[in-house]
């Protein structure tokens, strides 16, 4: 698996979408994963953000690096 060396911001959460800012290079199907190890499936881009499907429970908050 590839590991790029981007970040991205939690901007919002709703359940289990998370929408995020940054991450410029991913793509639909990627897996991105937090600092705290959670992982999440980018789902859909958008010109100001990335949707991602969280898989792992745990406390997400804003601001989050992804």
């Amino acid at each position: 698996m590839e590991v790029a060396k981007e970040v991205g911001f939690t901007k919002s959460i709703h359940s289990f979408l998370i929408q995020i800012d940054g991450l410029p290079s991913v793509k639909i199907n990627d897996m991105v994963q937090n600092e705290a190890g959670l992982r999440g499936w980018v789902r859909a881009l958008y010109e100001d953000r990335v949707e991602v499907l969280l898989l792992d429970e745990g406390d997400v908050r804003e601001g989050q690096i992804f």
